[in-house]
């Protein structure tokens, strides 16, 4: 397994909403008709290269696009072709004058040629830039509130004002606001590790099973003492199979799904997370009762920054890039992942990693 992860690209799959509504064709919720696969797939595929909505993500001008000066270079290399051909057989008999055609040509593809290459050498430059600045103020960020964090605990250990129930609330709430921000900050350095394709691995044999159990138990008592009505059963088999991956990313993936599950079980319930060994791999997946994913937004959910509709109303906290930073450890340690929902009814996210050879 390669220390350097693989960016993955989320547009080389078929949305969500599109797999599932091929999959109501063939299973005859509508009549099946090749005609409806091919128009929905060819629509994934002409959004792709829509050069002006890729023009705007980027923020440039269309003369300053990468994909729509390829596509200019590519249409006037092929008229070129086509003119110079009728040109040369039908009106022009010197073959000095076709060849200088054929320069002009060559010398305004050439052209448009640079201006593309200095576009992609632009966007390249940006992209640096934002990463060293990212990496430069999550570092700065970081270290006040490691001291932050540091004082708190010394204020706890030697029950400075602590014996204040007030005062001891206020702490407590520094405290939780504290560990919020360097989450956050770990976050946003992960994934600009991800971006910049250096996300470093240390796969080894590990039990998932007492991974998930030891997480699973923390939350619980978390949700105790917080007096939550959400609790969170385990469905681990004995004698599971151990997994070949990074211990901590592992749980650090574990993690991301069941907090998820617990942020928006906002009507309380049961959340169950379940291991299974199946042939190769070992999947985990964790079900909630929550308030699921409307249809629309499951095509995005693991894109960056990316925050379903609904969850708004229930006023949670958090950036949108956890379910995008696990799709991303997952795929780099051999894994899968996904998930299946039905919005106000809860969601099933699952994922799988390899398992150990004997």
């Amino acid at each position: 397994m390669s220390n350097l992860i693989r960016r993955p690209f989320l547009s080389d799959e078929l949305s969500r909403a599109e797999i599932s509504r091929c999959g109501k064709l063939f299973a005859g919720a509508a009549p099946f008709s090749a005609r409806n696969v091919i128009i929905i797939i060819m629509k994934f595929h002409l959004d792709r290269v829509d050069s002006i909505k890729q023009c705007r993500s980027y923020g440039l001008s269309l003369w300053q696009c990468p994909q729509f000066l390829f596509l200019i270079m590519g249409a006037i290399t092929i008229i070129s072709i086509i003119a110079t051909y009728f040109a040369s057989r039908y009106y022009i008999q010197e073959p000095e004058v076709v060849a200088l055609i054929v320069l002009a040509v060559a010398a305004i593809i050439f052209i448009i040629g640079h201006i593309i290459v200095s576009s992609f050498d632009m966007i390249a430059s940006a992209s640096r830039a934002k990463s060293e600045f990212v990496s430069i103020m999550s570092h700065q960020l970081r270290t006040p509130l490691s001291i932050i964090k540091w004082q708190l605990n010394l204020i706890y250990e030697k029950h400075i004002g602590t014996e204040n129930s007030e005062i001891k609330k206020f702490l407590d709430h520094l405290g939780e606001e504290n560990q919020r921000m360097l989450h956050i900050i770990n976050d946003l350095l992960e994934l600009n590790r991800i971006e910049d394709r250096n996300l470093y691995l240390n796969p080894s044999n590990f039990s998932l099973g007492e991974v998930v159990g030891d997480l699973i138990d923390r939350r619980n008592k978390s949700l105790l003492e917080a007096e939550s009505n959400v609790f969170i059963e385990t469905k681990i088999p004995e004698n599971l199979p151990d997994v070949f991956a990074d211990k901590i990313k592992a749980e650090s993936v574990a993690s991301h799904i069941v907090d998820n599950a617990i942020r928006y079980s906002a009507n309380g319930g049961k959340i169950e997370a379940t291991l299974v060994s199946s042939g190769k791999y070992i999947k985990c997946s964790v079900t909630d009762q929550g308030i699921g994913i409307s249809e629309k937004d499951q095509k995005m959910i693991f894109s960056k920054f990316f925050r379903a509709g609904n969850v708004f109303r229930y006023q949670t906290q958090g950036l949108g890039i956890r379910l995008y930073l696990a799709k991303a450890i997952v795929e780099a340690m051999g894994g899968k992942i996904g998930f299946r929902s039905e919005e106000g009814k809860g969601s099933v996210f699952w994922f799988t990693l390899p398992a150990a050879k004997v």
